[in-house]
């Protein structure tokens, strides 16, 4: 009587096994390559259909063996890191003891030989049984890899070689990503001149994570490390979006967009006529328009007054408003003190000067 044989055909288009750059790794298949072969016993068989090749049939998507593929239910994709279920079916009416092995190939070179890619060991099936699949967080992602089924009444030890009943079935899946987020939420004001320092973090990828600029454009003067903290001190004042991508140690990645606000400090009074010297504004005193103030900066010893590396700075001039008041806008975070410039004819005030800032407004210090 002539023996009937069903094989397996993952891709196979080279002795031995291997990634060669291809859309999938290279199996052992063929005949010629010891590849899994099933002698035929009807009535014992994965899923519901079986048929017969002389040899392997092997193709990069695992479907040269045309439609009895029906032994194993996969899902969509795994997901690195996490869990599956798989669910092995069986047609048994011969009454004998179904052995089920099941390896995926997770690293993608070929072999399913390697340590932990036997995922299902000479398992007894009763029609259907499912299994809990735990992806490895270090599989190789975004290509096809082997999926390997063997039905038998006996244990087996290898996913090649020859059996004298039951069926082989072979198929892809691909392992994704699992879902990674960056964990920092939006940002508080930095301000212009002030050192800062933020760290980002991100979750649900394995750690290390290198952080990059993605998109936009930092605030200038700062910078980002590859481990994830901006810093540095804001140097213009303004908004500004930007998008940083966090790669973990798998190369799986995640994006999000940040808008940050630069702001300066503000510096402002009133020019007022004290008329009764009394070092208070009054409110039947009259604001002062027109008078040129001028914004220091004190030098290197941060007092007023001094020469060379102490010499005063002049940062900024500005006039009073038709009521007195005046404004120095988007100042870094430092010391300034105001100079004045009374116009011609403007009596200066006799009243006593207050040298400490007392907390009071309007009054002469």
């Amino acid at each position: 009587v002539r023996a009937r044989w069903d094989f397996g055909d993952a891709n196979d288009t080279l002795p031995g096994t291997g990634y060669f750059g291809g859309a999938t790794a290279d199996h052992r298949t063929r005949l010629a390559d010891d590849g899994p072969r099933h002698s035929i016993r009807p009535g014992f068989n994965l899923g519901s259909q079986i048929d017969e090749e002389a040899d392997g049939q092997p193709n990069s998507l695992a479907t040269g063996d045309g439609s009895d593929e029906d032994g194993l239910v996969l899902p969509a994709v795994f997901v690195a890191g996490s869990s599956s279920t798989v669910t092995v079916a069986v047609t048994n009416t011969i009454g004998v003891t179904a052995r089920a092995n099941l390896w995926i190939d997770w690293n993608g070179n070929g072999s399913f030989e390697d340590s932990g890619e036997r995922w299902v060991n000479n398992s007894t099936v009763n029609g259907s049984r499912s299994y809990t699949v735990n992806v490895p967080i270090g599989a190789v992602l975004n290509r096809p890899i082997g999926v390997r089924l063997r039905l038998t009444s006996y244990s087996i030890t290898s996913s090649t070689g020859s059996a004298t009943d039951g069926e082989v079935e072979d198929y892809l899946v691909t392992v994704v990503c699992p879902v990674l987020s960056i964990t920092t939420p939006s940002l508080s004001p930095w301000y212009l001149g002030a050192p800062m320092s933020q760290t980002f973090t991100a979750a649900g990828g394995t750690a290390p994570y290198a952080w990059t600029l993605a998109s936009g454009t930092l605030p200038p003067g700062l910078t980002l490390s590859s481990a994830g903290t901006l810093s540095g001190t804001p140097a213009v004042v303004g908004s500004y979006t930007f998008t940083l991508r966090a790669t973990d140690a798998y190369g799986c990645s995640v994006t999000r967009e940040y808008t940050s606000t630069v702001k300066g400090m503000t510096l402002g009074n009133l020019v007022f006529n004290d008329q009764n010297d009394d070092g208070i504004r009054n409110p039947a005193e009259p604001g002062v328009p027109n008078v040129t103030l001028e914004l220091w900066r004190p030098g290197a010893d941060g007092a007023i007054g001094g020469t060379g590396a102490n010499a005063d700075i002049l940062h900024a001039v500005t006039l009073s408003d038709a009521s007195g008041a005046y404004v120095f806008n988007d100042l870094p975070v430092g010391q300034f003190f105001v100079k004045l410039l009374p116009p011609p004819g403007l009596r200066v005030t006799g009243g006593t000067p207050v040298n400490l800032d007392n907390g009071v407004n309007n009054d002469n210090n």
